[in-house]
């Protein structure tokens, strides 16, 4: 398992064991994980990270990896552009990692803004940035450092500063 996702399997584990978390991968998402020329570590964050159900940590409801994988095929241009679901908020707006950029920056993107905007590039246009790495999103989450709840706290927080 790479090194990153072995510190991220660690981080989640820490408070708690979530639900599902550690059982074998349905076939259709194994499929997926496999055919999808994902990088390893995202590979490995997919396969060993993720639990079969929601959990919170932090501000967040964690993503099963069928959700990331439903949002995937809900949304190709996303997928295709290098951007997986990992979390959501309680209205709704999406978490997505950058799976192709080293680390994985963990962006929110308005929920509005998802379902009405057509480009692509004006969907990327509209992230803000809550973490610079998928592991440090982890980490954050369980240090309750003050995340934001939701896109318009995180756009609030970015144009303060």
């Amino acid at each position: 398992m790479d090194a990153e996702a072995a510190r991220i399997q660690q981080i989640i584990l820490k408070p708690r064991r979530p639900a599902g978390f550690g059982l074998p991968l349905p076939k259709h998402l194994d499929t997926w994980i496999s055919v999808s020329e994902f990088p390893e570590w995202i590979q490995d964050y997919l396969t060993f990270c993720t639990s079969s159900a929601y959990f919170d940590l932090g501000p967040y409801s964690i993503n099963p990896l069928q959700k990331t994988y439903s949002f995937a095929r809900e949304h190709p241009r996303l997928f295709d552009a290098g951007y997986l679901a990992v979390a959501g908020t309680d209205n709704g707006d999406e978490l997505v990692c950058a799976f192709r950029e080293p680390h994985g920056p963990i962006l929110i993107l308005s929920h509005d803004t998802l379902w009405t905007t057509q480009s692509t590039e004006e969907l990327c246009s509209e992230f803000i940035l809550v973490s610079p790495s998928l592991t440090e999103f982890f980490e954050a989450c369980i240090a309750d450092t003050g995340l934001p709840g939701d896109y318009y706290d995180a756009l609030k927080r970015r144009n303060a500063n």
